[in-house]
């Protein structure tokens, strides 16, 4: 018994304590020093916003192409370097998402498209999903996207009409986030969440929104068990996933038992597929989380972007109304003419990617520009941190969508990631995005809260705390 608990002792004084010292010494990469001697270099992450540590230490060590930092006792190397993060994103083999990061998503998505660390699998469920989002199956969805672009300008309109001043401040991530709810709700498997209409959401709705705002997980969740502490935030999150997990599973029997079950929306196209409920009900999950979140913070960020650059806001609606009219639709036909509309989304995607930062853990020796990497630490590849290297970019901290003019971005842009598990909704994304950006760009003029300062911060996407406000009157005001 003593022997049993003095060799449990003994591994954790290793791996907690020693192990770290040992790494620092077997592999002297370049990297800062370590904060703190037992949480590594956590202190500066949880200090400043999401991904700033990076880019101090890619600016740092400018020559480096990458970077060794620890959290609690394990080591990170995030890369500087383009070529090396295509070649971690490539190698699905020996760069896997076999780690607690993808624990904490795999909650609510289950064994997908997003989380599994099983190649086969991946590849699998990826040929299915493929049909429904081939570009030409996406652009399908534009009358759906420019219907429910209608139904949050009619209420920013109420909301405007109503303030002093025909202006209104709108915290935009709450309304995006409501609105593209609604959008895949609809588009997946044709269900109303009428997240967007507040005194009239369902009751899915309000659960799945309050997962994504009030019980959001923090960093601190990554640490061992954190998942499964019986703490209130924790136990409340878990009673959220059931219950999201059993209304959608019950969604899906009522489709499965229709006698045309099939459909042109997402869940039509699987139900015509050969998988298991349990698949099926995990992919309809990883629709909402991927639909829901990615293309709502885009959309935020994007007008945040605008409030603050009148020029680019006035030369998008000029584009959009010589393209569009006052009351044209975004069709098939005409959304490749609003270039810079595109440009401008680009550049937004660039200096706040959704998800600005994503992992994947080691499962062999590697060498990675010239150096050699341990089976069993995290390789993290940061679009951010890439979106603002000056080695790619001119003047990186610029807002400036005139940059786009140049094409040759495309290998050290990857707000989406890249290689074969990049986000297959990327199509989706940026058609949504489009049409929606082009209906309330020609409405609505957009200005920067000076009074609401907030902090940027990541869960699944890039957040803002306590809320991105923004105040929008009509564009005619102007």
């Amino acid at each position: 018994m003593v022997g049993g608990a003095s060799l449990v002792l003994s591994h954790l004084i290793w791996k907690v304590l020693l192990k770290p010292f040992w790494w620092e010494w077997r592999y002297p990469l370049p990297g800062p020093r370590r904060t703190s001697w037992l949480m590594g270099n956590l202190p500066d992450i949880l200090q400043e916003e999401p991904t700033e540590p990076h880019i101090r230490w890619s600016r740092t060590y400018p020559d480096a192409p990458i970077i060794r930092y620890f959290i609690a006792h394990t080591m990170r190397i995030v890369l500087t370097e383009a070529a090396l993060a295509k070649k971690v994103l490539t190698d699905v083999e020996t760069f896997t998402k076999n780690m607690p990061e993808y624990g904490l998503l795999s909650d609510i998505t289950g064994y997908s498209l997003l989380t599994t660390a099983d190649v086969d699998f991946h590849k699998k469920q990826r040929k299915i999903c493929n049909q429904a989002f081939k570009y030409e199956s996406v652009l399908n969805f534009m009358p759906l996207f420019s219907k429910a672009s209608q139904n949050i300008i009619s209420k920013w309109n109420n909301l405007i009409t109503q303030s002093p001043n025909n202006e209104a401040l709108i915290e935009v991530s709450k309304e995006t986030g409501s609105l593209t709810l609604d959008i895949i709700g609809l588009g997946a498997f044709s269900y109303k969440f009428n997240s967007l209409l507040e005194d009239d959401p369902n009751n899915l709705a309000h659960k799945y929104l309050a997962l994504f705002t009030t019980v959001r997980p923090s960093i601190l969740s990554l640490l061992p068990g954190a998942r499964h502490y019986p703490i209130p935030r924790i136990m409340l999150r878990k009673k959220l996933l059931k219950e999201i997990r059993e209304e959608v599973s019950n969604i899906i029997q009522s489709r499965r038992n229709e006698p045309q079950n099939s459909g042109n929306d997402l869940l039509g196209i699987l139900l015509n597929e050969n998988i298991s409920d349990s698949e099926l009900l995990d992919l309809c999950l990883t629709f909402m989380v991927a639909g829901h979140e990615t293309t709502s913070m885009a959309l935020s960020w994007t007008m945040h972007a605008l409030s603050k650059h009148p020029e680019v806001e006035r030369k998008c609606r000029e584009e959009i109304v010589r393209v569009l009219g006052e009351d044209g639709e975004v069709t098939k036909e005409n959304i490749s003419q609003l270039v810079y509309l595109g440009q401008t989304l680009n550049e937004s995607l660039r200096l706040f990617a959704p998800v600005p930062v994503v992992a994947r853990k080691v499962e062999k020796d590697v060498e990675l520009g010239g150096y050699q990497i341990p089976k069993g630490c995290t390789v993290v590849v940061s679009p951010s941190v890439l979106h603002r290297n000056k080695k790619y970019w001119d003047n990186p901290e610029k807002f400036d969508p005139e940059r786009w003019n140049n094409k040759s971005h495309g290998s050290w842009f990857i707000p989406f990631i890249d290689g074969p598990r990049n986000c297959i909704g990327k199509k989706f994304a940026i058609v949504e995005a489009t049409v929606i950006l082009a209906n309330m760009i020609r409405k609505f003029s957009f200005s920067f809260s000076e009074d609401h300062p907030f902090r940027k911060t990541q869960n699944i996407t890039l957040h803002a705390k306590p809320g991105l406000f923004i105040k929008v009157k009509q564009a005619q005001q102007q």
